[in-house]
Formats: structure tokens, C-alpha cells, sequence
């Protein structure tokens, strides 16, 4: 993956170094790339015209055949070409950051991040001595204003009650003990830790492990709500690195009007 290139284009000043030959193995970015442009994935910023760059390179440089031949850039384009073409790893990669995301676990970080909230996204927490990793857990906040720590989790498996109940004691378990040693650490010890459980439908469920449940319909109505009482995106726009968001404003309330 991209991963090793990428830390070095965090600043968005360094070409990405020639060393890291992974990246040759990358079938794309996630999102559409302008030739030019610094883009942000979450709080990494990059410079995407290097990576090309250094992927057309890499690529060229594998098929060049015959002595002399010119080298055949990324794809069969020339660099400037290259550098605007979009590519697709899955929606469930963050190339930046090497985090995997479902697309449900990435609107629940832009809504809460977009709410105001400090978000950490599929964080790993107690590393262990011999290698890998106790948790990893999929969203945690925390709002500065409001003084709220929240620790989400999101899934849409088919898993029976009894299943979820003792995986998730496992999870807001290892939630309780590293958030404060480990992820916000700058909180005070004993900081109440709000605990959310999102599934497709809660069965008339209120709670799971000692958080509270709520169906994936449910959670919606609330981001639909909010954009709601937003106005159009023409006159008061959700921010670009929130393209999920983005996206349902423009659906939902339209870009100057909203049309059935």
C-alpha cells in the first residue's frame, strides 16, 4: 500500500521517496484526484500529484521493454494525464492512514466529526509485547465544548443477540481501559465514557454490554435531521472532507433547491 509514501508527503513539500516499493502494488487512491492539488484524508495532508508521479515512475520503469523504448506512464497516460485519473482501491480503505473503514463506520466519523467532535477512527489500543494489538476500536470522540467522550461501534453482521452481547463486553471493555491511558490521554482519569452500539435494527432492544442501541434507520434520522435544518448547499455548504455528509445534503435538501 501507500502507507510508507504517504509519511513523507504528510508536510505536502516532499516528493514521495523512491524506497518505498509497495507502493508500486497499489491499484489507486480512494477519491478522485486533481493534478496540483494538497488533499486531506483525515488529519493527514499529501500532495496526490507525487504519488502519481511516483507510481507512473515505478510502473513505467517495470515495463519499459527494449532499450531506448519510451517508457509507458501509469496506465498507457503521460504524467499530467495520470496525475487527474481517478482510481478506486475499496470504500473500506483510507490509503493514507492504512485504516479500514466500512462505508457505515465513515459517516458515523464525519457526522460526530462534523458536530465538532475530536474523532480517532479503528484505533488499535494495548499493544501487546510479543506483537499485535488487544482492541481495536472503530470511533472515538471527543467534543471540547461539551466536555463529551463518546466510543462508537458500528456493525452490520447477522450474529445472533447473545454473540454481539459478549463481543461488545469485550470491546467497550478494552474501551474502558485504554481511551484515557491510551487515546486521550490529556483527560481526566475517571472521565465518563458514553458507549454507543449501531446495528441495522436494535429487535426492540434498548441497550447491548452497557451501551446504548440504536438501529442504523435510527441514526439516520438523526443525520437527516440535521442536515434538515441546515440550508441549501449553495448557500451554506458542508465541508469537502466530509464527502458522505456532502453528498446527502445536496440529495436531501439540493444544491439550490430540493426537486422530487
Amino acid at each position: 500500500m501507500l502507507s510508507g509514501c504517504v509519511e513523507a508527503c504528510r508536510n505536502s513539500v516532499r516528493d514521495v521517496p523512491r524506497q518505498h516499493k509497495q507502493c508500486v502494488r497499489t491499484r489507486g487512491l480512494l477519491a478522485d484526484v486533481r493534478y496540483g492539488a494538497v488533499g486531506t484524508l483525515g488529519s493527514v495532508r499529501y500532495r496526490p500529484e507525487a504519488v502519481i508521479q511516483h507510481i507512473s515512475q515505478r510502473r513505467s520503469r517495470a515495463r519499459l521493454g527494449k532499450q531506448g523504448q519510451a517508457p509507458t506512464h501509469w496506465n498507457g497516460r503521460a504524467p499530467a494525464q495520470a496525475a487527474i485519473l481517478s482510481f478506486t482501491l475499496t470504500l473500506r480503505t483510507t490509503f493514507i492512514t492504512g485504516q479500514t473503514l466500512t462505508h457505515l463506520e465513515q459517516l458515523i466519523g464525519e457526522y460526530y466529526d462534523w458536530l465538532g467532535f475530536m474523532i480517532k477512527r479503528n484505533i488499535k489500543v494495548g499493544k501487546r509485547a510479543r506483537g499485535g494489538w488487544d482492541m481495536e476500536l472503530d470511533i472515538v470522540g471527543y467534543h471540547p465544548t461539551l466536555g463529551r467522550l463518546l466510543h462508537v461501534e458500528a456493525s452490520l453482521d447477522a450474529d445472533s443477540w447473545a454473540a454481539r452481547e459478549q463481543r461488545y463486553l469485550k470491546k467497550f471493555g478494552f474501551g474502558e481501559k485504554y481511551i484515557l491511558s491510551e487515546v486521550f490521554t490529556w483527560l481526566p482519569p475517571g472521565t465518563e465514557i458514553e458507549r454507543v452500539a449501531i446495528f441495522p435494527k436494535t429487535a426492540g432492544r434498548t441497550e447491548l454490554a452497557g451501551a446504548q442501541l440504536r438501529s442504523i434507520d435510527d441514526f439516520m434520522a438523526e443525520v437527516k435531521a440535521r442536515i434538515y435544518a441546515g440550508k441549501v448547499m449553495a448557500k451554506e455548504a458542508i465541508p469537502e472532507q466530509y464527502p458522505l455528509l456532502r453528498t446527502l445534503q445536496m440529495a436531501l435538501v439540493g444544491y439550490h433547491r430540493a426537486l422530487l
